[in-house]
């Protein structure tokens, strides 16, 4: 890694944990470049605004959860195989990756105009993998959905929790949290057409 890059490395990592604990509008420049260990006139050199910084993280985290979302539906044969791997790499995501993905969902709001529809219609391209698996599910007969769009929000906002109260110290690790939600979002969008199938 390059000094340049072990800077920026630094410069994110830092707006990430600043971003996550005191939210985008009440972090400063400054705090990001004296986090960083650079003066606030270098932090110039390697980002063009506060704003920009937000945007990278959002699209490096949407960028992430659509090639994994690609990966299930290349590799998953059934509708509801594929939403066991989608719930299942999205909750892990936003258990692993907790403050990237906290800044993502909860930050939106604060990007200009043209970043803002940038990443909106990434986050959209990721949700079209859930769309469609839903509505496989829907014509195949193995998901009872009446509203598809509610169903697919309804799974994406459980499944998004836990980046909001997840703590190392719980009583459920990683893995056995992981397997709760894909069968509580199964359940969900299977309702009650055949309830003995399992993905």
């Amino acid at each position: 890694m390059t000094d340049t890059e072990s800077t920026m490395s630094r410069i994110e990592s830092t707006a990430l944990d600043l971003f996550s604990t005191q939210g985008f509008a009440g972090t400063g420049i400054r705090q990001i470049a004296t986090g960083s260990g650079i003066s606030l006139a270098s932090i110039y050199h390697h980002v063009a605004s506060k704003e920009h910084l937000l945007y990278e993280i959002q699209r490096r985290c949407l960028t992430q959860l659509r090639d994994r979302a690609e990966q299930v539906e290349r590799s998953a044969p059934s509708p509801l195989e594929r939403l066991d791997g989608l719930i299942r790499q999205h909750v892990r995501m936003h258990i692993t990756e907790r403050k990237l993905c906290l800044v993502t969902d909860e930050e939106l709001w604060a990007l200009p105009t043209d970043m803002h529809e940038q990443i909106v219609e990434l986050r959209d391209s990721y949700e079209a993998f859930w769309r469609r698996c839903l509505r496989d599910g829907q014509a195949d007969g193995t998901m009872r959905i009446t509203a598809p769009s509610l169903t697919r929000l309804a799974l994406l906002d459980l499944c998004t929790g836990p980046a909001r109260w997840y703590r190392p110290d719980g009583s459920q690790t990683v893995d056995e949290l992981v397997e709760s939600y894909a069968r509580m979002g199964i359940t969900l969008a299977r309702g009650d057409a055949g309830h003995n199938n399992q993905p």
